[in-house]
């Protein structure tokens, strides 16, 4: 031992190379202490938008009945005129009567231009075993204010001929 080296066991000898056999041990794991922890919460910067509660999202239902009767279809909405604000949705309540579910395979809503919504069409599948069905909208966009659009729902069957037709109309106000 000498007073510039560390100390060092006697009978480790450091002259000649190691032999092939050897295999350094894998590096250690660092301590969760030496590892840079997350900052507290009293680091974060907190805006009020976060603080409040979201803003509730508001829903017009609109009922469709399709409905099968003496051989023929029809289409019913409920209520055929809907008033909608920015940042409100629609949502299509679909519910099958007389067994026509069997003869409709798909229903799809067409909003007349311009759209208030981010899609001029909305399709519903056939629901299966889970009546009554719902088709929700995308929300108004505050641009459309003031407007009054056409749209029309269509019932559709595998083959993709349209079975029958109802027209209902949405105006934007605020």
């Amino acid at each position: 031992m000498t007073p510039t080296s560390a100390p060092l066991a006697t009978w480790i000898s450091q002259e000649g190379s190691r032999p092939s056999s050897f295999l350094p041990a894998p590096p250690r794991a660092k301590s969760a202490f030496t590892v840079a922890a997350a900052p507290a919460s009293s680091d974060r910067l907190i805006r009020d938008e976060d603080l409040a509660p979201p803003k509730p999202i508001k829903i017009v239902p609109v009922l469709v009945h399709v409905e099968q009767d003496a051989g023929r279809i029809q289409i019913h909405c409920h209520p055929p005129m809907v008033t909608l604000t920015p940042g409100a949705a629609v949502e299509w309540d679909f519910r099958y009567f007389g067994g026509v579910d069997v003869l409709v395979d798909h229903v799809v809503v067409e909003i007349g231009k311009p759209s208030p919504f981010g899609k001029a069409h909305y399709k519903s599948t056939k629901p299966g075993s889970a009546r009554p069905h719902r088709q929700l909208s995308d929300l108004v966009s505050a641009k459309s204010l003031g407007t009054t659009v056409a749209y029309t729902i269509h019932a559709v069957n595998a083959y993709k001929t349209e079975l029958a037709v109802a027209k209902g109309t949405m105006e934007v106000t605020d």
